[in-house]
């Protein structure tokens, strides 16, 4: 059974029991940085400190996943951030509709119009910068044989939407 290196795991207890490690999840390992751990960096955040510190530790979990012998490396490639909330307008009425086996379609296309015009006006700012930081990440991962993966999310204020995502990955050779 491989192991998944995932932040927090040692290097050493994998190196140890001489088993293989097939893939890191970043930010890996974890750490912190002032009050803030690397987990809650955003590597789309528009504040360039902030990303930077993201860019940083991903990069180590892809010099990482290269000295563990890892192929692969998953990336959250960030959110839009929304002060003073967890979600978008109609964000939290698609999560209801959605777990109502009857939902209204009428109601489904007025929450997710909602949603849409909530994020669109914030979100090119935010998918360049989770672009600047993908192409950052996508040098090191090439030149250390390591493979990037984008994790999907929940939310539909993360980052990549489907759309983006083909936007975002265009520039990218194919590794399935």
């Amino acid at each position: 059974v491989p192991l998944r290196l995932n932040p927090g795991h040692g290097l050493d207890a994998a190196k140890a029991g001489g088993l293989p490690v097939t893939s890191v999840h970043g930010p890996a390992p974890l750490r912190s940085h002032g009050s803030i751990e690397n987990r809650d960096l955003n590597l789309a955040s528009t504040d360039e400190g902030e990303r930077s510190l993201a860019v940083g530790d991903h990069l180590a979990s892809i010099d990482l996943a290269a000295e563990a012998g890892a192929s692969v490396v998953v990336v959250h490639l960030g959110h839009i951030a929304l002060p003073g909330a967890s979600r978008l307008d109609g964000e939290q009425r698609l999560r209801e509709l959605y777990v109502q086996s009857d939902h209204d379609p009428e109601a489904w296309r007025a929450a997710l119009e909602e949603a849409r015009e909530a994020r669109a006006p914030r979100a090119s700012a935010w998918v360049e910068a989770a672009h600047a930081s993908l192409r950052t990440l996508a040098e090191r991962a090439s030149d250390s044989g390591v493979t990037l993966g984008i994790e999907t999310r929940l939310n539909y204020h993360e980052i990549p939407l489907p759309h983006e995502a083909t936007e975002l990955l265009a520039l990218y050779p194919r590794h399935v």
